[in-house]
């Protein structure tokens, strides 16, 4: 399955039978169908239906729910929570009130795992993905970690990499693990 490195030892690093939310889930692959794969319990959220019935397809032991992300339920807890590619789509202030509630919902010790694009891709404040106008702001590893530090996290990994494709060309991927203290 196609994960990352980083993604396979945040995974690695999760007690058995943990809690895990995906935000902006998506179609639920690679990284939830992995992360249930891997004996997790899963729920994904995200605001498009249609993919949240793709996710149910691709992942049917993973419990997706129609929600946004900007919308979390202060009484659920998760043991680790993962965003690839998601939290880059909302505004900077909704991307500070939602790290924090995922703050809020992340147990003691709790991991965070977040994938974006750094800086350097250049695309500007909108890119087209699957035909829709969509707003990014690509984050450096310095904002990302004032952010979370404010949180009460502790960076525990960084990976930096340079992906290639089709849709969106050549992109320049962070990835960062952090711990709730």
């Amino acid at each position: 399955m196609d994960v990352s490195p980083l993604f396979q030892y945040f995974i690695k690093s999760i007690s058995p039978a943990s809690v895990i939310l995906d935000l902006g889930c998506g179609t639920g692959i690679p990284y939830g169908k992995y992360a249930v794969e891997s004996g997790f319990k899963l729920t994904g959220i995200d605001y498009s239906e249609e993919m949240i019935k793709l996710a149910g397809k691709n992942v049917p032991l993973g419990n997706f729910i129609v929600q946004s992300m900007e919308n979390l339920k202060e009484e659920e807890e998760f043991d680790a929570i993962y965003a690839s590619y998601s939290l880059q789509l909302l505004y900077p202030s909704a991307f500070l009130s939602v790290t924090e509630s995922c703050t809020k919902n992340l147990k003691r010790k709790g991991l965070f795992y977040i994938s974006l694009n750094e800086p350097k891709t250049n695309r500007g404040d909108y890119a087209v993905v699957m035909g829709e106008k969509m707003f990014f702001k690509d984050y450096s590893e310095e904002e990302l970690t004032a952010v979370f530090k404010k949180l009460g996290m502790v960076k525990l990994a960084v990976e930096h990499s340079v992906e290639e494709s089709e849709t969106f060309g050549r992109e320049y991927k962070l990835e960062i693990i952090f711990k709730k203290h």
